[in-house]
């Protein structure tokens, strides 16, 4: 499941509970991390550079405003290495991929 540091409501929380095993990966304390048998700790939004896509599906770049504790990873880095150990490897060019899609929202002004 993918929440992202989203609240989870009640009713998710109680669904997970009947997990055999639950690993999550969270830039804050929550529930589920207190839940949770293993903790991925990743950075902050605040603790991020590179690029996002906006809610109009532009692509903007994020500027890092404060350095993470160390050790803590990003996101990006967590999942790779997660893929990799699950010998599922990502593609290592797929940002280039998010640089080139167009927009699909047009806004009307």
């Amino acid at each position: 499941m993918a929440l992202g540091d989203d609240f989870a409501s009640k009713s998710l929380v109680q669904s997970l509970e009947k997990a055999p095993y639950m690993v999550v990966q969270a830039s804050y304390v929550s529930e589920l991390t207190e839940k949770a048998d293993i903790v991925l700790p990743v950075t902050l939004w605040s603790e991020q550079e590179g690029h996002y896509i906006s809610l109009d599906g532009r692509v903007q770049k994020a500027e890092l405003a404060v350095h993470a504790p160390e050790g803590v990873r990003a996101n990006a880095a967590v999942l790779a290495e997660v893929a990799m150990r699950m010998n599922m490897p990502v593609k290592q060019d797929w940002q280039a991929e998010v640089h080139a899609k167009k927009s699909s929202v047009v806004l009307s002004k």
